[in-house]
């Protein structure tokens, strides 16, 4: 799977890349290292823009989000703040923590492309997440 890293622009017939998505101005990681990346024309996505937190609403760094259709990964960076690319149409969201092993759900609807919704998603072990059922 990939990692949404940032954005680009065509300008000129050059492609060039920024560290912010264009529709809200919120911060991406950005490339920063050697490596292989990926260009993807999100022509009909949208963006979940929001804040991986726990059960005490305490961000969580490092959390891992995804979607299942495109396959991109966004990363939580140390204060829960993330930008997840979801394609339009309804989704399921789905986030998980490698160092506390807790999960959880946000599900919703891109109505148009290009659309951000700004929504937070709760990391919490199996037993708050059933009983939030």
């Amino acid at each position: 799977r990939a990692v949404l890293t940032g954005s680009a622009l065509l300008s000129g017939g050059r492609l060039v890349s920024r560290d912010w998505l264009p529709v809200t101005g919120s911060p991406l990681p950005g490339v920063r290292e050697e490596g292989r990346y990926l260009f993807v024309k999100a022509g009909s996505a949208g963006f979940v823009i929001g804040r991986a937190l726990d059960g005490n609403n305490d961000p969580v760094g490092g959390a891992l989000l995804f979607e299942d259709v495109l396959e991109i990964f966004s990363v939580s960076s140390s204060d829960g703040a993330f930008a997840a690319v979801i394609p339009a149409g309804g989704f399921t969201l789905r986030g998980f923590d490698p160092v506390s092993l807790t999960s959880g759900l946000l599900e919703g609807e891109i109505l148009r492309p290009g659309q951000a919704l700004g929504l937070d998603i709760a990391l919490l072990e199996e037993s708050e997440l059933e009983a939030k059922s």
